[in-house]
């Protein structure tokens, strides 16, 4: 990703960048018992409504990806990141059921 990249990112496309080991901080925005029922490879849980307080466990400089189960939620903590100066922030499209979806996972 682009250090000023702020769009949205597919499935397909975010499969590739993992597959090709680039670094990337995944976050899920979704709640504890959300995430723990199943969630992206190396991804990192911080609710939506807890963003504000921990956005100092994510490094500003890095290439960030939100998800929440369909994509709004995600999109919404891409904007607070954006907000708060992080520059390369995108959300996955469709969320984790686009993933599961891509992924065969029911």
């Amino acid at each position: 990703m682009d250090k000023t990249e702020t769009g949205s990112i597919s499935s397909e496309d975010l499969a590739a960048a993992l597959e090709a080991g680039k670094p990337l901080v995944i976050v899920d925005v979704r709640q504890p018992e959300q995430y723990q029922a199943g969630h992206l490879p190396g991804a990192v849980n911080i609710p939506l409504v807890d963003l504000w307080d921990r956005r100092m466990e994510l490094d500003p400089t890095k290439d960030i990806i939100t998800y929440c189960n369909s994509g709004n939620s995600g999109g919404t903590a891409k904007n607070v990141l954006l907000s708060l100066g992080f520059r390369s922030v995108c959300n996955l499209e469709g969320g984790y059921n686009g993933w599961k979806a891509l992924k065969g996972l029911g």
